[in-house]
């Protein structure tokens, strides 16, 4: 089985537009999970309790929310510091979706996701007005 993981050396070299027209290097840290569709009344994500937190992306710091994942794949916002935070599973493929209210722009900001199994977390990316940010769900 190949789960590719390690180090990545990200360019992105410049060019003129909104999310950094001067270009970047980054190294990242890449990991990877096998993902198989969740049964019926099975969790995609298996925990019950998650910090959902979302970080960059313009925001002037990072911010957690509480979710309860039911067995039918519903993410409850049990408490949050976002204004309209939705997240939405897909339990066939492991993507995530959703949005929230950007505090900085007060635009409503889409996200999206993918389930890690192994790793019992959910990782993902939304862009806000200038800079890309992050999510991540991890179980408590």
């Amino acid at each position: 089985m190949l789960r590719p993981a390690g180090e990545l050396t990200w360019t992105k070299t410049s060019i003129s537009g909104r999310y950094y027209p001067a270009g970047f290097t980054n190294k990242v840290e890449v990991i990877s999970s096998l993902f198989a569709a969740a049964a019926k009344g099975r969790r995609v994500l298996d925990v019950t309790n998650a910090i959902f937190t979302v970080f960059g992306g313009n925001l002037s710091m990072a911010t957690n929310s509480t979710l309860t994942l039911t067995t039918n794949n519903h993410a409850l916002v049990t408490s949050t510091n976002l204004a309209k935070l939705s997240v939405t599973f897909a339990p066939a493929t492991g993507l995530v979706s959703g949005s929230f209210t950007h505090p900085a722009t007060l635009r409503a900001t889409p996200f999206k996701a993918v389930v890690l199994p192994q790793q019992k977390a959910v990782y993902g990316w939304f862009l806000g007005s200038n800079q890309s940010g992050g999510i991540s769900i991890i179980g408590e």
